[in-house]
């Protein structure tokens, strides 16, 4: 029994070396959300968790710290039960002294509850671990992208700080992560998508509705709408202003020549030439500044459209943001 208990404290101590990450991802996201209620968790582990309570409560903490885990372990808790498993193991692992395993618990605890607290009346030894794993997080908390593709719909955990999410789940369907992404197909018709652990546990869920799949290619915009007409029309006429630039250098070039030598020469050459230095004077004005209003118009029309909507999933739900990309 003893080195039973010391093998599992190891492997508590094992885990607590894995460090937080931060994924920072930009994608699209074509969702909505809306309240969505998770199916019941097992009974199995519901009857653990039931089991480390009253242990916990009866003060037997060794025990209540490895029905604890088997509850973890156990799989298919929803996110509320997997909260009161993490907490109550970080209580149990920190009233037999293991700093470190609770430390680990609590951090698991506030990586899908970042406000969570204490019992009042908790002893201040526990209460400085969950401070402890709280400053360690940094406020760091789960999150995940969707995007809406033709034939499937992309599911990105954007932050993890433990890396705990090992899947995705739409009803029956279920799909491991492969560098922190995703994807489901669109024939799920997922209302519902869960970020699941590697023992099958629900660590948050996000309600979808009105996911539009496109199943063709997206039409493109009108042509003056397009960044890339603006930047064409601005590189086409940038060229036909140096071309008139040039000859009207060119022209003025040709009357200091002509002025240097004007007794062979008469009036009406003078003037041809003044006439087409004037000429290419303005075309080249008219077409350099046509070109720099078309570069900020064609600017203007890119930077608007970097915009992307983005869903962030946290365990109490989602919410719609923007990012523009550079």
């Amino acid at each position: 029994m003893i080195a039973g208990r010391c093998s599992a404290h190891g492997a508590l101590r094992a885990m607590a070396a894995i460090r937080p990450i931060a994924v920072s991802i930009v994608l699209a996201a074509l969702a909505t959300t809306a309240a969505a209620e998770p199916a019941p968790p097992r009974a199995e582990a519901a009857e653990l968790l039931t089991s480390a309570t009253v242990a916990f409560a009866a003060l037997r903490y060794d025990e209540a710290l490895g029905l604890a885990d088997q509850a973890w372990r156990s799989g298919g808790s929803d996110p509320e039960q997997v909260r009161r498993i993490f907490a109550l193991a970080g209580r149990a692992a920190g009233s037999i002294g293991d700093d470190e395993a609770a430390r680990l618990w609590f951090r698991r605890w506030l990586y899908l509850d970042p406000a969570a607290t204490l019992p009042e009346g908790t002893s201040p030894k526990l209460t400085a671990l969950l401070g402890d794993a709280r400053d360690a997080l940094a406020g760091a908390a789960i999150a995940a992208r969707i995007t809406a593709r033709p034939g499937e719909i992309a599911v990105t955990v954007a932050d993890d700080p433990l890396d705990l999410v090992a899947a995705v789940r739409a009803g029956a369907t279920s799909v491991a992560l492969r560098d922190h992404a995703a994807a489901l197909p669109a024939s799920t018709a997922a209302r519902r998508i869960e970020l699941v652990d590697r023992h099958g546990n629900t660590l948050a869920a996000i309600a979808v509705v009105g996911v539009a799949v496109a199943t063709t290619a997206p039409s493109l915009p009108p042509w003056s709408a397009r960044p890339s007409t603006w930047m064409i029309a601005s590189g086409a006429l940038a060229a036909v202003g140096g071309g008139a630039l040039w000859l009207a250098l060119d022209a003025r070039s040709s009357l200091r020549d002509l002025d240097r030598d004007s007794t062979h020469h008469e009036y009406t050459e003078a003037r041809a030439i003044e006439q087409r230095f004037d000429r290419a004077q303005l075309v080249a004005g008219v077409a350099i500044g046509g070109a720099a209003l078309a570069a900020i118009a064609g600017t203007v029309l890119w930077l608007r459209g970097g915009g992307e909507p983005s869903l962030r999933a946290s365990a109490g739900g989602a919410s719609l943001t923007w990012s523009v990309a550079f």
